[in-house]
């Protein structure tokens, strides 16, 4: 079992620290080891073993291209930093300074362990939640929806190693007023002073 987070509504702060109520579910075990080794697991396992997708195939015909077992899972490598991709009304940038792993609703954006801090600083800058929300699609009723790919090639910011020690402190005292407070809906959110 892996933590994962599902969505950015378990977020109340853009510092996540919180322990995952959620778990991703991954065995690369044979059924008879399952079996005699881990009980729970093969009930769940044999629990979808007669479920079926929409178009009525059963889950193991369905996903029998899996390696090394239909009900074995690959995570996508886990992330310290992640934005939801339909942001509602709360746009920001969380970390969190164990990796974790993410719903596909979340994108990851992944950093090294040093820089986790000062990355997020910058993007939940104004300047980069501005350059997220005029590249995000306008949905129903103003809903913002994001595209994945975006980040992942268009996303830019300022690089940090320009930044001098002092102003890495300086950005990161600052930040630490943001990060730590509980996560408003936009208009109260821009609202709010940094001490």
């Amino acid at each position: 079992m892996l933590p994962i987070l599902k969505t950015s509504q378990e977020l109340k702060t853009i510092a996540y620290s919180n322990k995952s109520e959620y778990n991703l579910f991954v065995c690369n075990e044979d059924e008879k080891t399952l079996k005699s080794k881990f009980p729970n697991a093969y009930k769940h396992i044999k629990k979808f073993e007669t479920t079926t997708n929409k178009t009525g195939i059963a889950l193991p015909e369905v996903l029998k291209t899996r390696k090394p077992f239909w009900y074995s899972l690959a995570p996508e490598q886990s992330a310290n930093i992640f934005i939801s991709i339909n942001p509602s009304q709360r746009l920001f940038f969380s970390f969190s300074n164990s990796p974790l792993y993410l719903n596909q609703r979340l994108v990851a954006i992944r950093v090294k362990k040093k820089n986790i801090e000062i990355v997020s600083a910058l993007l939940n800058s104004i300047v980069s939640l501005l350059i997220v929300e005029l590249n995000g699609v306008s949905r129903n009723l103003g809903a913002l929806d994001l595209n994945a790919d975006f980040f992942k090639t268009k996303m830019k910011i300022f690089d940090p190693s320009l930044l001098t020690d002092k102003q890495k402190e300086n950005i990161l005292k600052k930040f630490e007023t943001v990060n730590k407070r509980q996560i408003q809906d936009y208009e109260n959110e821009y609202k709010q002073k940094i001490g």
